[in-house]
């Protein structure tokens, strides 16, 4: 996953469990196998009040 809105790649952060987002971000995540994408990139955007 990223945290800085870039597009995931099998050498962004590892999901290895839950993580804090600390400000606004986008956060974008996909599955990885072989080095290869093997889903679509999910994005979220997360807003603290």
């Amino acid at each position: 996953y990223t945290l800085d809105g870039s597009e995931p790649t099998p050498q962004s952060n590892r999901f290895t469990g839950p993580f804090e987002v600390p400000v606004h971000k986008t956060v974008r995540a996909a599955t990885f196998k072989g080095g290869r994408r093997i889903s679509p990139v999910s994005t979220r955007s997360i807003v603290h009040f």
